[in-house]
């Protein structure tokens, strides 16, 4: 569901056994600035995001994720994630940096975490055709 006045959408979520969840998050700039998610009326989390101004590779590749990260226009650099009650994750990122190419986009993504004990960033490497 989408609410053009607020620039939010809303996606329901149901599980093959009758469990759900809804996601919804508004959009500015192009990019997701927060995000919730709820499940019936108990609030599950809540996040702000910051991003840069280069390009985003995962946008145009025409198809939308799960967790819809494909949406925004620019490359994630922080989040400030609280999960409150129904979720739960044992990695929360924290922080992105990015290396990029001559043209603007990231051919090394560095993840941080704040939660993890042991895992305290992780890498992705992106080729171009």
């Amino acid at each position: 569901m989408y609410d053009d006045a607020h620039q939010s959408t809303k996606v329901f979520y149901t599980y093959s056994n009758g469990a759900s969840f809804e996601y919804e998050f508004n959009m500015s700039g192009g990019n997701v600035v927060t995000d919730k998610t709820t499940s019936g009326s108990q609030l599950c989390s809540d996040a702000e995001y910051t991003y840069d101004d280069r390009i985003n590779p995962f946008k145009d590749l025409g198809y939308t994720d799960y967790l819809l990260t494909n949406l925004s226009a620019n490359n994630k650099l922080t989040e400030i994630a609280n999960y409150i009650n129904c979720a739960f994750p044992s990695f929360i990122p924290e922080s992105y940096s990015y290396e990029y190419d001559d043209r603007g986009y990231p051919t090394l993504i560095t993840t941080f975490y704040k939660s993890a004990a042991t895992l305290r960033k992780s890498q992705k490497e992106i080729f171009y055709k």
